[in-house]
């Protein structure tokens, strides 16, 4: 096996970990803190993505009045 393959495999398996102890701390914190189980959780674990997401997608824009909708950076 490759060491650079190696060491990416390891970089990414401890970067998945790291997200899922992010989660569960979350979780744990919440209901440690008021012995409610938070539902909306998983929506506030998900928004983190949509604002790194978001920004990066392209959007629809037009340039006149009567022209279509075109997938392209607006300026």
């Amino acid at each position: 096996m490759d060491v650079m393959y190696f060491l990416e495999l390891a970089t990414n398996g401890a970067l998945a970990g790291l997200m899922y102890a992010l989660v569960a701390l979350g979780i744990v914190l919440i209901y440690k803190s008021s012995s409610v189980p938070n539902l909306a959780q998983g929506a506030l674990t998900m928004f983190g993505p949509y604002l790194v997401l978001a920004p990066s997608r392209p959007r629809a824009c037009r340039s006149g009045p009567r022209s279509r909708w075109r997938w392209r950076r607006c300026s």
